[in-house]
């Protein structure tokens, strides 16, 4: 097996195998202390249940990335920076850090229930760190041109530290509450994590095959850490589908949510357009999040208080599926929507594999702008699709009871 490969499955497998270990005695812990979720009117679960699945997640993956470089030199390769990007390698001490704090502030959230002011200010806290270690956006690359070079970078606009900062901090900030939000589902975040990661090592692989990265660097730069938080949500994910043994709690959830935005951060420093190609896989909650406030808000609601109108919570109740269904349902929006980020990456300018892979079949003829501009289009017919299913299954719903 190629050196590179066997350190990747060497990695998932190890983390895997830690992060179930550390869940399964966190639970143990959880349940002598008492330390459990009880169900409340908005809860999606009936009996008491431990929720410190962060746990495992956080520590485990902090070693592997740690790690990281010891698996480099197996594979016979000092761990130098890779020359197309500031990548998951060099920005694994920002996701160490926010690993770190967003476990702390977690727990103290699910153990002492913090008031929303101190937790916000500890979120601030926890948004702000990549950007201390470095991880902000630097550059942005009008539509049209050439946003990487395999000898350097050509980027147009130069963001600067207060512009790009800020940007990063209000995303980091905003997602990992997106993120604390829609974890209310058995499997349901960690799924998402897992398709999330998935098409970013799609997208990744296409981005070193335009830029002539040699495999070992691109396996060694982007896969062990790729394959580190893979493994670590697995293992999570044994404690918690398809019947929760524990949950994520605000513990997993936080720093999770946090390593999430800042690794897309990371990956698009000098590009914004591969921002948002990182962020197709994320739609799916980003809208849920931004649908529900807006949703509330012409309801005139109190957005500050705890609710059950999230997209997917409202398709919970107007079924009454399992939560294993409920995950099944939305799989292939997942799916759908990594796969349009694949194909909105492949058509940027400076890689465009859509526009000279020979396997890329009628997106050869296509121009770059009309293929982003279909992916948008479809990502949003997704969203929509999405959206009217659950108005259709609660309209069945309360015609179902009026008879």
């Amino acid at each position: 097996m190629n050196p590179g490969l066997s350190a990747c499955f060497i990695l998932f497998a190890g983390t895997a195998a830690l992060s179930a270990a550390i869940t399964g005695l966190a639970v143990f812990v959880a349940r002598r202390l008492q330390l459990l979720a009880h169900p409340v009117a908005r809860s999606s679960h009936a009996v008491p249940t431990p929720q410190v699945g962060g746990v495992g997640i956080c520590i485990a993956l902090g070693v592997a990335l740690v790690a990281v470089p010891a698996l480099a030199r197996r594979m016979g390769e000092a761990p130098t920076p890779a020359p197309f990007a500031p990548d998951y390698y060099d920005s694994r001490w920002a996701v160490i850090a926010v690993l770190a704090l967003g476990l702390a502030l977690g727990l103290l959230d699910d153990i002492l229930h913090m008031a929303a002011v101190p937790k916000l200010m500890g979120q601030i806290v926890l948004a702000a760190a990549p950007l201390l270690l470095g991880i902000s956006f630097a550059y942005a690359a009008f539509p049209g041109t050439e946003p990487y070079r395999t000898t350097g970078l050509a980027p147009s606009v130069r963001l600067g530290i207060w512009i790009g900062g800020a940007l990063a901090f209000l995303w980091i900030l905003f997602f990992l509450n997106a993120f604390n939000f829609m974890d209310g589902v058995n499997g349901q975040s960690g799924f998402f994590a897992l398709n999330a990661l998935f098409w970013w090592a799609v997208i990744w692989l296409m981005r070193a095959s335009e830029s002539g990265i040699r495999q070992e660097l691109v396996l060694r730069e982007v896969f062990l850490p790729l394959s580190a938080a893979a493994g670590a949500v697995l293992g999570f994910l044994f404690w918690n589908f398809p019947r929760a043994r524990t949950f994520m709690g605000d513990s997993g959830s936080l720093p999770l949510g946090a390593a999430l935005a800042t690794m897309a951060v990371a990956a698009s420093i000098f590009h914004l357009d591969v921002f948002v190609a990182f962020c197709f896989p994320l739609a799916l909650f980003i809208y849920d999040v931004l649908y529900t406030l807006a949703w509330r808000a012409s309801r005139g609601e109190n957005l500050l208080t705890a609710h059950r109108s999230h997209l997917y919570q409202r398709l919970l109740i107007a079924t009454g599926w399992s939560h294993a269904r409920l995950l099944a349902f939305h799989l292939p929006f997942y799916l759908f929507s990594g796969l349009a980020g694949a194909v909105y990456f492949s058509s940027l300018a400076g890689y465009q594999w859509a526009c000279h892979n020979p396997r890329a079949g009628l997106c050869r003829w296509i121009p770059p702008e009309g293929i982003r501009i279909a992916c948008l289009v479809f990502l949003a017919l997704l969203l929509l699709a999405y959206t009217l299913l659950v108005w259709r299954f609660e309209k069945g719903r309360k015609e179902a009871h009026a008879s």
